[in-house]
């Protein structure tokens, strides 16, 4: 008895002095940290698992290191990142083919992660949002022991079960810029009313039991996500629908921001008007969420529902997406077996992992710029279709609902349409296909108009100043 006694006072003892120590070398690095602070000589560090997927989301991360190069000219920063398929040259040299964004290879190196498929969405069939939060949380173990620990992480995906690992062992402030919640009030009602959706399989719609079961799992899941997003200093949200969620499960409205993403506009902006072909293109990458078979049903039906649609010369819809790897590879086929079994397969083209310059003709080419998700958290797709000057039919819900297919300020003039079910679809594909040139001149007019909120100038800038609020903190 006295020998166990004496035993778990050596360990309570070591362990004490282990943390004693830890903390020590924490109190030590916010030394330093304040110090490069002081003369600029920063490391941010940017967790970001798929920085080489090529979608909105990359163009944040992208976008973001940019600003913080600019905004401290003697700063490093350092992605974790779990595309080992890439060289680091390899991945910037896509940045700046698919986003026009150019930084230098001196002041941005990279750390590949080796288990990203810890965070695959395909690993976990069951009980998938678990599954990924705490993949996430291995995956985000391989930062610490990688060289000189950031000064700032920021996380650019919305990983918030991160936070806290990163908070213990790294002792850095935790800089987050979420797209869309884990889990949101809305996936909470869906279970609760029996919805089926892409996150909700229709076998648990139909059962009472299991639908309960679940809601209890997604209420509990929805705590856990809270606690940990509260370990953030500072959380960007790209819409007014993510920061209602994220204050609603954060719980804390003072340290969450709106932070538009950046959309370069400019050079879309320039693209005339005139020789517009009948094409009605979609911008997204291949994820279940997307919901691209709703814009084949919907297409299939419009062509069948109106005849002078159908008779368009040149008339189809056009798919441009990134593949983030064989899971979304095989969306794609299934996309292109359902073309077939509707009838469209030779007007519906696939454009996958499509360079700049050929998204930059495609939005200069068509006439629709069409989105389907619902729930989206902005829609940067979006955006670029109503600066490219097409008519935009967009999912009547959360970022294209609230912050951009709105009125325009002061005259009111509407920016596009809205649809939710296959015939608002459809009917608004032929609408938009053919509506008197003075109509449709006006709105495109005020849609170029209305993008102006969201520039790469203004994001830069309150990108740089959440950052700032973070760093100010320690």
């Amino acid at each position: 008895m006295i020998f166990l006694l004496l035993c778990t006072f050596i360990i309570l003892m070591a362990a004490g002095r282990a943390w004693a120590a830890h903390r020590r070398g924490i109190r030590e690095r916010r030394r330093i940290r304040s110090e490069r602070l002081t003369s600029g000589r920063i490391t941010f560090g940017f967790f970001h698992p798929y920085c080489n997927a090529g979608g909105g989301g990359e163009r944040v991360l992208w976008a973001g290191v940019r600003a913080c190069l600019a905004a401290y000219p003697s700063a490093h920063c350092v992605v974790y990142t779990g595309d080992v398929d890439a060289t680091g040259d390899q991945i910037l040299a896509r940045a700046k083919e698919r986003f026009a964004i150019e930084l230098s290879p001196e002041r941005v190196r990279f750390v590949f992660l080796k288990r990203r498929w810890l965070v695959e969405d395909t690993t976990y069939p069951r009980f998938t949002l678990l599954g990924q939060s705490l993949g996430s949380v291995a995956l985000a173990a391989e930062v610490v022991p990688y060289g000189v620990a950031p000064d700032v992480f920021i996380d650019t995906m919305g990983y918030a079960f991160t936070y806290p690992l990163i908070k213990l062992l790294l002792g850095c402030p935790v800089v987050s810029y979420t797209h869309y919640p884990t889990i949101s009030t809305d996936m909470l009602t869906k279970i609760g009313q029996s919805e089926s959706s892409f996150n909700n399989a229709s076998f648990i719609s139909r059962s009472r039991v299991l639908s309960s079961a679940k809601l209890i799992y997604y209420r509990l899941f929805a705590s856990l996500y809270g606690h940990c997003g509260r370990y953030a200093d500072v959380v960007m949200v790209n819409s007014s629908w993510t920061r209602d969620h994220i204050e609603s499960i954060f719980g804390r409205p003072d340290r969450t921001f709106l932070v538009y993403p950046p959309c370069d506009t400019s050079a879309l902006e320039t693209l005339p008007e005139t020789g517009r072909r009948p094409w009605i293109v979609s911008v997204a990458q291949f994820r279940p969420e997307k919901n691209h078979a709703l814009q084949i049903d919907a297409f299939a039906h419009a062509l069948t529902r109106f005849p002078a649609l159908a008779g368009m010369r040149d008339v189809r819809l056009v798919l441009v997406g990134g593949c983030r790897g064989d899971a979304d590879a095989k969306r794609v086929d299934a996309l292109r077996l359902l073309a077939a079994e509707r009838g469209v397969a030779d007007k519906v083209e696939f454009a996958v992992n499509a360079p700049h310059a050929d998204l930059l003709g495609y939005l200069r080419a068509g006439s629709v710029a069409l989105h389907t998700m619902a729930d989206e958290h902005f829609g940067i797709g979006v955006v670029e279709g109503m600066a490219a000057g097409m008519i935009v039919v967009a999912h009547d819900s959360a970022g294209p609902k609230r912050d951009i297919v709105v009125p325009l300020e002061g005259d009111g003039q509407t920016t596009g349409f809205l649809a939710r079910t296959r015939d608002e679809y459809a009917d608004a594909m032929y609408r938009a296909l053919t509506m008197p040139a003075g109509e449709r001149e006006r709105m495109v007019a005020a849609a170029r108009k209305s993008v102006h909120r969201f520039s790469e100038a203004a994001f830069a800038q309150q990108w740089v100043q959440c950052v700032g609020a973070a760093t100010g903190a320690y």
